[in-house]
């Protein structure tokens, strides 16, 4: 692997999609690196607290919507409720979208971040 590629390699790792390499014609010593640069955004889901869902509700949508176990649900659950919210997702906008929706199918209050 040459030196430019092992680059590449780590750009790659970092969340670079798409990379493009021209060299000069032969026995040209110089190049060119064109980099097209789509860094996938994080997204993520937060749930806040209310009063109006029971502790019942509250895990069983989050089972629906993350696909998470009972224990996990639970201690999301607590945590949006001692604390006023907790961050239950992470992923892409559309996987954020999704969950988001399914949460609000009950009601539940959520916010999108990037």
């Amino acid at each position: 692997m040459s030196w430019f590629q092992a680059k590449m390699s780590q750009f790659r790792d970092i969340g670079f999609s798409e990379l493009q390499y021209e060299a000069g014609t032969k026995g040209d010593t110089s190049f060119e690196a064109l980099v097209e640069v789509e860094i996938e955004t994080l997204w993520g889901v937060d749930l806040y607290n209310d009063e109006i869902h029971t502790f019942e509700e509250v895990i069983s949508q989050l089972i629906k919507a993350i696909s998470c176990t009972q224990g996990r649900a639970e201690d999301l659950a607590w945590t949006v409720h001692n604390e006023g919210l907790a961050h239950v997702f992470d992923g892409k906008f559309d996987e954020c979208l999704r969950v988001s929706g399914v949460l609000h199918e009950i009601g539940l209050l959520t916010q999108i971040r990037g």
